[in-house]
């Protein structure tokens, strides 16, 4: 991965407090269309996040996500995996 690529993932941590569930949603989903593995890190990062503000997630928002982690071969954790929508 280029150093640009390792800069973006690194910036993406810090501002995934103030994304915005569909913003968070489309993200993941964009890494997954372009079979882009962000890392273990940002991934985990994500779906403790979702959690955490899981009240403000729409249907399609957690879908999206939830279908680019397995897209990724990513587990999310069973957490966010059991979520009723």
């Amino acid at each position: 991965m280029s150093i640009h690529a390792h800069k973006a993932i690194r910036n993406c941590r810090g501002l995934m407090p103030l994304a915005l569930p569909q913003e968070l949603g489309n993200t993941l989903w964009a890494a997954a269309v372009l079979e882009h593995h962000p890392g273990a890190p940002l991934l985990d990062a994500a779906a403790a996040h979702i959690l955490r503000r899981l009240e403000h997630f729409g249907p399609a928002d957690t879908s999206n996500s939830l279908w680019a982690y397995a897209r990724l071969f990513h587990y999310p954790g069973p957490e966010l995996l059991q979520v009723p929508f």
